[in-house]
């Protein structure tokens, strides 16, 4: 998890990676061999790092310190389950510490800070250095002179409430100023009407209590613009420990409903349709937004393709999702899956991430779409995580069809093998009906070709790398064409 290594030092890791292999294997037993392969560490590597999670685990178990060294190589020895040791060794990190003392202290400084933990300045520095990249992708950053998050009020409090929630998981309450039976009554007038399981509740009140704390330290929200995602007409309660103005209040329950609309999922919810169609009919910027891309994606797909992400809903809100909270935090703001590493990087899909940066190319001109095209970056990352179940087709007819009119032979083999290794293309069947090339390669005179509208390169029987060279040009130049 990537929230785990901006928190832990890399011992710590070690440890904690250890013991996630430890949880999952089913055998009764196991060895320090079985340990090393599973972690990739050395013997003694992996022996040291077994016996510091000893350590610890004595601190959490303490009828360990009877146990007999054999039984320490069974499985069923540790009882302790992965959720309570991550939180043991995070609770534990000089980062995390240091994130729960800007969170509660109302006057923080870094001398006290240091002080406290008997830790030098340079050593602070670089055991916070994870945390400083993980603020960082969120235009947030810590202030030294007067000790503080900078940034957007709303990223800062979605970045804490993940921290938060999936360090200490429902397992306790982590909020120390505030009364967590108040804030399960809020909660619970909040989500009237709405069927939550018991994990979102658990959600809920985190973010409830993280913002009561922010509150408690005099971090307030800024007014965002209206209109970006519906706002249903309840009360919103405010415990009495808080002292906020009506107009606050009001900039409060717009975060809820923030919160409430903007993470993606990907079931289909009643509050996903009624989101979906607030933007319809608001015609909001965010749906201007997802026609834009749809059309982009109309222009190198199949008719039929389109007609199906446009039905898909679940899709189609995630894409209004993505939008709105660019709107209202005016730059990437956090979610969940953030947290964790990703399913897919640009790598793996390097034509999508392709097409997705042409996209964004071709509304570099419209005024309306700027605040999309500032932050294309991290919208291009979230994007490929949301069109992932429609990858392989975006990207199967984002490429260029090929027709081969060659000898069949070493020529077409070498040919076609060297074309099925690029990403950018895809060799048509003979006779295949229903799709016009965008590149006809041949070996025959052009001047006995039937008429065609595609364009026509000649293929030599005696190709050379450089005939490769300058093909390959010639497809990057179509390519290009077709997706911008």
């Amino acid at each position: 998890m990537l929230l785990e290594k901006a928190l832990l030092e890399k011992s710590d890791l070690q440890k904690f990676n250890m013991y996630r292999h430890l949880k999952s294997w089913e055998s009764r037993t196991f060895t320090i061999n079985d340990l090393s392969r599973a972690t990739g560490l050395s013997y003694q590597q992996t022996y040291n790092s077994f016996q510091d999670l000893l350590v610890d685990l004595r601190q959490l178990t303490p009828e360990l310190k009877n146990i007999k060294h054999n039984a320490l190589l069974e499985a069923r020895t540790f009882t302790v389950s992965v959720d309570q040791y991550r939180l043991f060794l995070v609770e534990n990190s000089l980062a995390f510490m240091f994130v729960d003392y800007l969170l509660h202290c109302t006057e923080p400084t870094l001398v006290a800070f240091c002080e406290t933990h008997f830790v030098s300045r340079s050593t602070f520095f670089r055991k916070i250095n994870g945390l400083k990249n993980l603020l960082a992708r969120y235009g947030l950053k810590f202030s030294y002179a007067n000790l503080n998050i900078k940034g957007n009020e709303a990223n800062i409090r979605l970045v804490l409430f993940y921290i938060y929630w999936l360090v200490f998981h429902g397992l306790k309450w982590p909020f120390k100023t505030v009364d967590y039976a108040a804030v399960k009554q809020q909660q619970a007038h909040l989500s009237q009407g709405m069927q939550l399981n018991e994990l979102q509740i658990l959600q809920e009140q985190y973010l409830l209590g993280m913002c009561a704390t922010r509150i408690k330290t005099n971090h307030l929200l800024s007014p965002q613009a209206d209109h970006l995602f519906p706002m249903p007409m309840i009360p919103y309660p405010v415990p009495d420990t808080l002292d906020l103005t009506e107009h606050q209040i009001a900039t409060e329950y717009g975060f809820y409903q923030f919160y409430q609309y903007t993470g993606c999922t990907f079931t289909d919810t009643p509050k996903t349709q009624y989101f979906y169609h607030y933007c319809q009919e608001e015609r909001n910027l965010a749906w201007q937004f997802v026609q834009e891309l749809l059309g982009f994606f109309s222009q190198c797909c199949s008719a039929q393709l389109i007609h199906q992400m446009n039905a898909d809903h679940v899709l189609i809100t995630n894409l209004l999702r993505l939008a709105t909270r660019i709107q209202y935090s005016q730059q990437i703001a956090p979610v969940a899956a953030d947290f964790v590493e990703q399913i897919i990087q640009p790598a793996q899909h390097h034509t999508l991430a392709q097409q997705l940066t042409n996209f964004f190319d071709s509304i570099a001109a419209n005024q309306q779409m700027a605040i999309f095209m500032r932050e294309r970056l991290g919208m291009r990352e979230a994007l490929l995580q949301i069109l992932l179940p429609y990858a392989s087709e975006l990207e199967k007819q984002g490429t260029l069809h090929i027709q081969l009119l060659i000898e069949d032979g070493l020529t077409s083999y070498l040919l076609e093998s060297y074309l099925t290794t690029l990403p950018i293309t895809t060799i048509l069947k003979p006779q295949q009906k229903g799709i016009t090339p965008d590149l006809i390669i041949t070996t025959l005179d052009t001047t006995l070709l039937p008429p065609t509208t595609a364009p026509v390169f000649s293929w030599p029987l005696c190709a050379d790398d450089n005939s490769y060279f300058v093909l390959w040009h010639r497809l990057k130049d179509i390519y290009q064409q077709k997706t911008l």
